[in-house]
């Protein structure tokens, strides 16, 4: 409930598929956000969004590859960036840390069922996504987490 704020930038998203089997992708962006107006305290006008990265990426590999006449291997492996950002929009520092958290997941798929092993923070980073001492707290990444799972699709 900023009253006004506007947000520009650019964002860039490529997916290539290297063969039958291997597809790479990578996305970026960029983006300046203000505050422009703002009734309850005029002193955030100008200043960056609350909890909007001025810089954001990711990449990823997927696999796909038949072991039987019904069977197939999956792969999965991204890398997710977050950039530095403020947590409310009267810039309180210190600013939130950028971080970058890799994910995998492989499995075998046949029609429409899939079982896999996932990891998700496979490095284990320790970051702070949300909060600050004025608001009251801190939200961090989860840590790392490894499972099995199943889906299947109708």
């Amino acid at each position: 409930n900023a009253g006004k704020a506007r947000t520009e930038g650019v964002e860039l998203e490529t997916r290539f598929a290297v063969d039958d089997h291997w597809t790479l992708g990578v996305s970026g962006a960029y983006a300046e956000s203000r505050v422009l107006q703002y009734a309850v305290d005029p002193a955030a006008v100008g200043n960056q969004i609350g909890r909007d990265p001025k810089w954001t990426g990711s990449t990823f590999v997927d696999a796909n590859y038949p072991i039987s006449n019904l069977w197939r291997v999956t792969g999965h492996a991204d890398y997710t960036y977050i950039g530095a950002r403020y947590d409310d929009i009267f810039n309180t520092p210190p600013q939130l840390s950028s971080y970058g958290i890799y994910n995998a997941k492989l499995g075998v798929a046949k029609e429409s069922l899939e079982l896999y092993v996932f990891g998700r923070n496979l490095a284990n980073k320790f970051a702070t996504y949300t909060g600050s001492v004025a608001n009251g707290g801190y939200s961090i990444l989860a840590p790392r987490a490894i499972g099995v799972g199943a889906s299947y699709r109708f």
